[in-house]
C-alpha cells in the first residue's frame, strides 16, 4: 500500500474502517470477480450511480482512492464520479429514498484523515444528464456501480434511454449493483425485467457487507452484488409499463406497516405459499401470506389469523371469499414480486374492507379478528 494513502488508516479504529471502506471494498470485490480485465488498466474510471447521503459518497468519495490497494494494483490511478440528484442539498428530485432535507454528502469524523486523498467528481443530477453532457471525445467510464436502493429509489427508471443506464449499457460499460438482502434483490431483479433487461448469473454474497443495528429487519448494506447482462437489451421503442410500476409501489405502501415491525422479511411472507395437509382427509391446501400477518386459503377462500398462542386458525367471523376470485394467483413458481403484488391487491380488495365496514361486531383492529365468533358478511365484487 502506498504510504501516502496508508497514513490515513493508521490512527483509525477497525470499526470505523469497516464502515468507511465498505463501499470501495465491495466495488473492488465486484471488479475482481465480475470484471477481472479491469485489473490490467493503468487508470480506472468508475461511476457510482444513484449515490446519495450515505456510505457511497462518504467524504466526497475520497475512500475510493484505496481501490488500487484493494485490487492488488497499487500503481493504478483511480477516477471516481459520483452521480445522483440526491447529492445536492435540498434536492427536489423525486425519490422513494428520502426527503429533500436529507440530501447532500456526509462528512465522517475522520474526514481530516482522508483530506489528502483525491475527492470524487460530484454530479448532483440524474445519470442521463451526466451521460448526455459529458465530452463525447473523452472515453466512457470503465465501470458503473450502484448501491441499494439506487435502483428501487427511482422505480428502476434509470433503466431507460431517458435516464441513462441503457446508454452506458449500449456503450459497453459494465453495470454492477449491490442489494441489502435477498428480498431487496427480488425487487431489483423485478424492476430490471420490467425495463427489458436481465441479471447476468446469480448474485454473489459479499463477505464485507456492513452489519446494521438490526440486520434481521433491515438487512446488511451491500449484502449481495450482481451484474446487468450486457447482451440483454430492450428493443427499440420499448418502454416499461407504468401500470405495473404503479402496482409495485402501491404494494410497497400496503406492506409498510408490517415492514416497520419485521423488516424485509415481510416481502417474503406476503405472497409466500405454505402447503398444509389435513390429517383426517389428506387434502392439501395452499395458504398465501397477506398483509397484517394473515393467511388465505386458495382452495376455500378462508382467512386464517394467529391466536394468542401464535397458532393460525380460521377467522370464523369473516365469510370466505369465493375461490374463483383467487384463481388468478400467479403460481408458486412465479416471481416473488408478482406474488407479493397479487397478495397485496387481493387483501386490499377483498379482505381489508372488513375493517372498514360498519357492520355490527365488525373488528376495530386486526388483532380483534378472532374475538367474535359471529361471521360478518361483506359485499364483494363479482369479478
Amino acid at each position: 500500500m502506498r504510504c501516502s494513502r496508508a497514513r490515513a488508516l493508521a490512527p483509525l479504529p477497525q470499526d470505523f474502517l469497516r464502515t468507511a471502506l465498505c463501499a470501495p471494498v465491495t466495488l473492488a470485490r465486484w471488479i475482481a470477480q465480475e470484471q477481472p480485465h479491469l485489473l490490467s488498466a493503468g487508470h480506472l474510471h468508475v461511476v457510482v450511480a444513484g449515490a446519495a447521503r450515505g456510505l457511497d459518497s462518504l467524504d466526497r468519495g475520497r475512500w475510493y482512492q484505496f481501490l488500487p490497494d484493494l485490487l492488488g494494483v497499487p500503481d493504478m490511478t483511480v477516477e471516481i464520479t459520483l452521480v445522483g440528484p440526491e447529492l445536492g442539498a435540498g434536492t427536489t428530485h423525486p425519490s422513494l429514498r428520502m426527503g429533500s432535507s436529507a440530501g447532500g454528502i456526509l462528512s465522517s469524523a475522520a474526514a481530516a484523515n482522508a483530506a489528502h486523498l483525491a475527492p470524487a467528481t460530484v454530479v448532483a443530477e440524474p445519470l442521463a444528464a451526466w451521460w448526455r453532457g459529458r465530452d463525447g471525445a473523452s472515453p466512457a467510464p470503465q465501470a458503473c456501480f450502484g448501491f441499494h436502493p439506487a435502483m428501487e429509489a427511482f422505480a428502476g427508471s434509470w433503466l431507460s434511454h431517458q435516464e441513462g443506464f441503457l446508454g452506458l449499457l449500449e456503450a459497453g460499460v459494465p453495470l454492477g449493483f449491490a442489494s441489502t438482502c435477498v428480498e431487496e434483490l427480488w425487487h431489483d431483479d423485478w424492476l430490471v425485467r420490467q425495463h427489458g433487461c436481465a441479471l447476468r448469473g446469480p448474485a454473489q454474497a459479499n463477505p464485507f457487507a456492513l452489519e446494521r443495528e438490526d440486520p434481521k429487519r433491515a438487512g446488511q448494506w451491500a449484502a449481495l452484488t450482481w451484474t446487468l447482462d450486457r447482451h440483454v437489451r430492450p428493443p427499440a421503442g420499448f418502454a416499461a409499463k407504468k401500470a405495473e410500476l404503479v402496482r409495485f409501489h402501491l404494494a410497497l405502501e400496503q406492506a409498510k406497516p408490517a415492514f416497520s415491525v419485521v423488516g424485509n422479511a415481510v416481502f417474503g411472507y406476503i405472497g409466500g405459499v405454505v402447503q398444509v395437509k389435513n390429517e383426517r382427509t389428506d387434502a392439501v391446501a395452499r395458504l398465501v401470506g397477506m398483509p397484517a400477518g394473515v393467511l388465505v386459503s386458495l382452495e376455500t377462500g378462508e382467512m386464517l389469523a394467529q391466536n394468542a398462542s401464535g397458532k393460525f386458525e380460521a377467522v370464523s367471523r369473516l365469510l370466505p371469499v369465493e375461490p374463483r376470485l383467487l384463481s388468478d394467483f400467479p403460481g408458486e413458481d412465479a416471481h416473488p414480486v408478482d406474488r407479493f403484488i397479487w397478495a397485496c391487491e387481493k387483501f386490499r380488495g377483498y379482505f381489508e374492507p372488513l375493517l372498514l365496514t360498519d357492520a355490527k361486531d365488525a373488528p376495530q383492529e386486526y388483532q380483534d379478528l378472532l374475538d367474535t365468533p359471529q361471521p360478518v358478511a361483506i359485499e364483494l365484487p363479482s369479478s
